[in-house]
């Protein structure tokens, strides 16, 4: 039974992903000839653990007259990314650009797309976006609780993420016009995306790219166990619950309650859902259940060469992203496709 007393510890504590802050890009830069501001903040999860965050946005675009950003991580744009941050409380992130005394015109709102990394991952997974969407869309990144640079030793494959999820983008729109917002979630980023469509049905979802997730906990740890070693039902299921309790007693966290393939009924929102053809994590045999189990009207359900954790092809992150920009712009997106994805 040592396996299975070990297992907790490979679900929710994996090691943590180990980055700098210079992976995250320049904190000024020139994507499609204009300025994009890497703006880092942080949010205090549901559980007291600090979140480190990330937004990308025109330099231009600025929070709402009088709205203070507190905690923020500034970078002025004449330093060089290796100098230490110093956190400030601004007004606004252009530091070098004196503010009027008269409140300027409401600014157009704009589209955000944000990543939900995946189980021992980071935000670092979601840079991809970054160079594809700027400047016509904002994105954001953060590590979950657990993950990457955020505080706290456990993850829970969603259950706690949704809710830190919400207080992430709840405090961006309270600072910055968002018109809607493209979830882009991979393994336990795709669950928490599912959970959060679900919890949130007042946000303006556009659309959700769900990559390779579970139907539910139970049965993700089954597939797991059952691909790994020659087991009898009977002794999975008791090893099963030696797991759950251990990991309910360790994180407070019931994980059985992880049933995605109930919660996306309620999910309405346009779904991209993809999966790997010999994941072993994500069957997709399962994944194809959760497709047909969504209520939303427009989806889609993608199969791909590899696993789990393999590199996603071009092929199907084109595909994804096309389906993305459909859902979040008025404008023609093959001509935006080709530019920023195909030539890059």
């Amino acid at each position: 039974m040592g396996i299975y007393e070990d297992m907790w510890k490979q679900i929710v504590m994996q090691k943590k992903c180990d980055y700098s802050l210079e992976s995250l890009g320049e904190t000024l830069q020139i994507i499609e000839g204009e300025e994009v501001w890497r703006e880092d903040f942080e949010v205090t999860s549901s559980e007291g653990h600090v979140l480190q965050c990330s937004l990308y946005k025109p330099l231009d675009f600025k929070p709402f007259p009088g709205t203070p950003i507190s905690n923020v991580i500034v970078q002025p744009p004449n330093l060089s990314s290796t100098t230490n941050p110093t956190i400030l409380n601004v007004l606004t992130p252009n530091l070098s650009t004196p503010q009027p005394l008269s409140s300027p015109p409401p600014q157009p709102a704009m589209d955000l797309v944000v990543y939900f990394h995946a189980r021992g991952g980071a935000r670092i997974e979601g840079l991809f976006l970054v160079k594809t969407l700027l400047p016509r869309c904002l994105v954001l990144l953060f590590d979950f609780a657990g993950s990457g640079h955020s505080g706290g030793d456990f993850i829970t494959l969603g259950l706690r993420e949704s809710i830190d999820a919400h207080m992430v983008l709840s405090h961006l729109k309270s600072r910055y016009p968002i018109r809607k917002i493209g979830i882009w979630g991979r393994s336990m980023g795709a669950v928490t995306a599912i959970l959060y469509a679900e919890q949130h049905p007042e946000m303006p979802l556009a659309a959700l790219i769900l990559d390779s997730p579970f139907s539910s906990y139970k049965d993700m740890i089954f597939d797991i166990i059952r691909s790994k070693y020659s087991v009898p039902k009977c002794f999975i299921k008791a090893g099963a619950g030696i797991v759950n309790s251990t990991i309910k007693q360790r994180t407070g966290a019931d994980l059985t309650r992880l049933k995605p393939i109930k919660s996306i009924k309620n999910v309405h929102a346009p779904i991209f859902m993809m999966v790997g053809i010999s994941d072993i994590i994500a069957r997709p045999d399962r994944v194809k259940d959760l497709y047909n189990a969504a209520a939303s009207e427009f989806k889609e359900f993608h199969l791909f060469p590899g696993e789990h954790a393999s590199s996603r092809g071009q092929k199907v992150n084109v595909t994804a992203l096309y389906f993305l920009l459909r859902q979040l712009t008025p404008d023609p997106v093959d001509a935006f496709i080709k530019r920023n994805v195909l030539e890059q």
